[in-house]
């Protein structure tokens, strides 16, 4: 029975992932800092789930947490990092700005750093991190796109460093899911149901896959918005705000 970390798993993509492992025969642990849901998992799956809270933005209780979940499951073969926030979108709040980039940036890293250290001792293991497409541009929202850009390239450096280790390390890629950081935005198109999006990435992971895009449509997305120039991106961005001024 394989052992699989989940964090992030309170709500969104982390939540349906840990119910499809569960519902899969996997040994679940979850980590997430509202721990509602995680004890609903709990009671559902007494004998499969196990979870602690962890708030990755603290950096230095990251290795405690983890160590004592890690002992609970018995052992970690899969770690997936799902935990992001989004930032500030309507203005430049610097403390929401701030727990983004802690959060996606700071603690993400931090996670997936524990977790290497982790499969280095033990000879083997599977990382794995949930990006996104707006790591390709800039736009309304600084931090969040910044930090997407970020993971990404943290991802790929720890693949090319771990593969002597028989470490797989693999980028999970969404373009709209839903899930509730997408709902104040009316324009999303291609939104894929969160269940959907948690099925393709536990079968990217069971094919042990660099990189899988969620759904595989915007992979077509990820050849185009590299190439954007500015001048689209910002066209794209003063049309939304007029939408915006319309909507208020």
């Amino acid at each position: 029975m394989k052992r699989i970390v989940i964090i992030g798993a309170t709500s969104g993509i982390g939540l349906a992932l840990a119910r499809l492992c569960l519902q899969k025969g996997y040994r679940v642990g979850g980590c997430g800092r509202t721990v509602s849901a995680l004890e609903e998992l709990k009671s559902a799956y007494p004998a499969q789930f196990e979870f602690e809270r962890l708030d990755i933005r603290d950096t230095g209780q990251i290795p405690q947490v983890l160590n004592t979940l890690i002992s609970k499951l018995g052992g970690m073969d899969i770690c997936v990092v799902a935990s992001s926030i989004g930032g500030s979108s309507a203005g430049l709040d610097w403390q929401k700005e701030f727990d983004a980039i802690q959060t996606n940036v700071v603690g993400y890293s931090a996670v997936l750093n524990f977790a290497a250290q982790y499969f280095i001792k033990n000879g083997s293991g599977h990382l794995a991190g949930i990006t996104s497409l707006t790591k390709y541009f800039g736009f309304r929202n600084a931090s969040y796109n910044a930090s997407k850009a970020f993971e990404a390239v943290y991802l790929q450096s720890l693949r090319l460093k771990l593969e002597k280790n028989n470490i797989r390390v693999t980028e999970i890629v969404p373009g709209f899911v839903d899930t509730p950081m997408v709902k104040e935005n009316p324009q999303m198109f291609w939104l894929v149901p969160v269940e959907k999006a948690a099925r393709q990435i536990l079968q990217a992971l069971e094919d042990r896959k660099n990189t899988v895009y969620i759904s595989r449509r915007w992979r077509l997305m990820s050849w185009l918005l590299p190439l954007l120039p500015f001048f689209v991106i910002r066209y794209f961005y003063i049309k939304e705000q007029k939408l915006k001024k319309t909507d208020g």
